[in-house]
């Protein structure tokens, strides 16, 4: 009766002279002392030599000369019966029945729903469960060409398992993420194919095979974690589009001061086309200056969320200043993250009504070379210019300190003085007073000159 192929996922070493079930065959330990006797008849010639061996010494016993040799049957059944005990005790004795390991890696491999195949380093396949074939279907040339036709028409996929092939001969790990098409309908289904090379035990394997590096195949369907990232990526795609009709700016920048993301409002006032700026590799440097983004940098760090506004003028494309209002907001509460910025255009905003002369006014006094400040009926100041902060405050935000804590950070008892009496003849509306000179700086390495009015 003619019998049928043997399946794809059966080994493949038509070549070799081991039988498709012994391909990945573990042999016992080559010294084992347990033999296995099954049925009567196994035991029967056991029996007989028992039974003759008594017979013989029964005569000797009967004959009254064979005290000497009682004694040294006696003396060497102790001494095998210790030899049993530590043999016993050692490991290298065991009663029980004979389970041969191969037999329990094949049936725990069958028994996984996820596909693995075992293969040399070559591509020569030695063993694929059962779930290869559920998964990708019968190939006459094998398991790893089944795998090859499933991602057959996607260059990626196809470049992906060029990929693993090429490491899994060089004996190293790798894991892609591919699209298999299966079945007739070609449904596409993502998998992660992974292979890790790994060497048998001595003694492990037959033949040729013990030489060889051995490749473990394994692919698990990743389907639902990646319906899962499209999902993700699909609600901060709209998420982003949304900033994008927003009228107000937004702009999103790393710890290291790279513009992550910016939304189509802000490029129009930087004057970049639409989505021109996003594909650059921009720092926030090259908008703000370096001190700039150190300006900002310390007021994302700010708990109170209103002393995180500022009026900044940034450089457009073109190299003209845009004017621009400022909220900073760290990334996820931790300014090393990075920032986010939302902007409004005080040129084209209409939540202010300006005239052109505020407007120029306003732009004089953010980038003025010197530092500005204007102070409430309290001596806090209200308004300051980014000058004002990086002289004074090292870059640090002013509104709403005290301008004797803001002037007298690093100074002496003199100046101290002269500060405290200035600002009171000042608030009390008084006019002519001299300026002042005051050192700043962590160190103490600047000079600045305060003038009052």
């Amino acid at each position: 009766m003619p019998q049928s192929p043997a399946s794809i996922f059966e080994n493949q070493l038509d070549s070799r002279s081991m039988k498709d079930r012994e391909a990945l065959r573990i042999d016992a330990a080559p010294i084992d002392p347990l033999n296995s006797a099954e049925g009567f008849g196994s035991f029967l010639p056991m029996i007989i030599i028992a039974a003759a061996g008594g017979a013989v010494l029964f005569g000797l016993l009967a004959s009254g000369s064979g005290e000497p040799l009682l004694l040294t049957i006696i003396a060497l059944l102790a001494m095998f019966g210790a030899f049993m005990l530590f043999a016993i005790a050692a490991g290298h004795l065991r009663f029980g029945a004979r389970v041969v390991p191969g037999d329990l890696l094949k049936a725990s491999m069958d028994s996984d729903d996820k596909p693995q195949i075992i293969a040399e380093d070559d591509g020569t396949v030695l063993y694929a469960n059962a779930a290869v074939e559920k998964v990708l279907g019968q190939h006459e040339a094998g398991p790893l060409s089944a795998l090859e036709a499933s991602l057959s028409g996607d260059p990626e996929g196809t470049q992906a398992f060029f990929r693993l092939t090429k490491a899994a001969g060089r004996g190293e790990a790798r894991s892609e993420d591919v699209r298999l098409r299966l079945g007739s309908a070609r449904n596409v289904s993502w998998a992660r194919v992974t292979v890790r090379p790994f060497t048998g035990p001595e003694g492990m394997l037959e033949g040729s095979l013990r030489q060889s590096r051995l490749v473990s195949w394994q692919i698990v369907d990743v389907t639902s974690e990646k319906s899962e990232e499209t999902a993700r990526i699909g609600r901060l795609e709209a998420s982003l589009a949304a900033f994008d009709a927003m009228p107000a700016g937004f702009m999103w920048v790393s710890g290291e001061g790279a513009v992550v993301h910016v939304n189509a409002a802000f490029e129009h006032w930087l004057g970049y086309p639409a989505g021109a700026l996003r594909s650059r590799t921009l720092g926030f440097a090259d908008l703000a200056g370096a001190e700039g983004l150190r300006l900002l940098k310390h007021m994302a760090a700010i708990p109170e969320p209103d002393q995180r506004i500022i009026d900044l003028d940034l450089t457009r494309k073109d190299s003209r200043i845009v004017a621009l209002t400022l909220l900073v907001e760290p990334v996820g509460g931790d300014a090393e993250q990075g920032f986010t910025i939302t902007a409004i255009n005080r040129q084209t905003t209409g939540l202010v009504e300006r005239g052109h002369q505020d407007v120029r006014a306003s732009q004089f006094f953010q980038s003025a070379p010197f530092g500005i400040a204007s102070l409430d009926a309290e001596g806090r100041i209200a308004n300051c210019n980014t000058a004002f902060m990086q002289m004074v405050l090292d870059g640090k935000p002013a509104q709403d300190v005290l301008a004797t804590e803001a002037l007298n950070r690093t100074t002496d008892a003199e100046e101290r003085l002269k500060i405290e009496t200035g600002l009171a003849e000042v608030l009390a509306g008084r006019g002519n007073i001299q300026p002042i000179e005051i050192t700043a700086g962590d160190h103490k390495q600047f000079t600045r000159r305060v003038y009052m009015s």
